[in-house]
């Protein structure tokens, strides 16, 4: 996993309210548990409970290039604080929903190469 490119687009709820996040992270060891983050943002889209939000996210090798979206909010990210791609995804298609004792969080994810 070391120098895989790892992509989330999340819904987070923290004590301050729910918003609509992104990161692009690059694995910094071979188990994967370690990570450098290359970007990453807040969408301003509002979120709220109970609501239903359609989440995307798109990698397009061609641009060196991600695409995060919440509802009709469209962020990019690349190919500028992206290293250059190497070859194709590892593992395409990763999806989770991870819980903590004070924040929840709604993750899609992708990992999308190797640039070692």
């Amino acid at each position: 996993m070391t120098g895989d490119i790892f992509a989330e687009v999340a819904l987070w709820g923290t004590s301050t309210g729910l918003s609509g996040r992104w990161a692009v992270v690059r694995m910094t060891n071979p188990s994967g548990s370690i990570s450098t983050q290359l970007g990453a943002g807040v969408f301003t889209t509002p979120v709220t409970i109970g609501a239903s939000y359609n989440l995307f996210i798109n990698y397009d090798s061609a641009a060196n290039q991600f695409t995060f979206q919440i509802g009709a909010e469209v962020v990019t990210f690349g190919p500028t604080g992206l290293p250059a791609r190497v070859r194709g995804p590892n593992s395409p298609w990763k999806t989770g929903l991870h819980k903590g004792s004070n924040q929840h969080r709604c993750i899609f994810s992708l990992c999308c190469g190797h640039v070692r």
